[in-house]
């Protein structure tokens, strides 16, 4: 008996994948999933496009993925983090979180958007958050400042500026 060969295109086959492994996950983390296969693929990933696989091949490479990551969806306890803001801050600006530790302020987020999910979509999520904060400009060594809370950025740095001309 003849082999049946079929050609795949390397998106299609990615986002088949992602919906046998996390069918009943939202949009988002598809979406995360997928940007995750497509930065990670495995090696022979990168040149599907060309090559034409069989359907038992296609279903043994599937297979070998969810066995790999299969483990990762199984719900896990995500750890709690505490707020960090920083001491020095004046009351107003610590109400409405101006300055914060990066990784624990990513945390709380995913704590909050996610808690019952599994620590490979709350990885997934802060690499999302991280990246998106760098291509805005908004991570400053260890700080984050949002646009939302500029204006009372600004004016503490103002403040801070009066307070230091005041003393000299």
């Amino acid at each position: 008996m003849k082999k049946s060969r079929i050609k795949i295109k390397l998106a299609i086959w990615q986002l088949d994948l992602i919906d046998t492994l996390a069918a009943n996950r939202s949009q988002y983390f598809r979406d995360l999933f997928l940007e995750m296969l497509k930065k990670q693929s495995i090696p022979i990933a990168a040149s599907l496009d060309h090559l034409c696989f069989s359907p038992q091949e296609i279903q043994t490479i599937s297979e070998k993925l969810k066995k790999t990551w299969g483990k990762e969806y199984k719900c896990q306890k995500v750890r709690r983090i505490g707020k960090n803001f920083s001491k020095k801050l004046p009351e107003y600006l610590k109400k409405v979180g101006i300055t914060v530790f990066l990784d624990s302020w990513m945390l709380q987020i995913v704590e909050r958007v996610e808690p019952n999910r599994t620590l490979f979509f709350s990885t997934l999520l802060l690499c999302k958050i991280e990246t998106e904060l760098s291509k805005y400009g908004l991570i400053e060594e260890d700080t984050v400042i949002s646009k939302c809370h500029g204006d009372l950025y600004i004016r503490y740095l103002k403040e801070q500026a009066g307070l230091r001309s005041n003393s000299l």
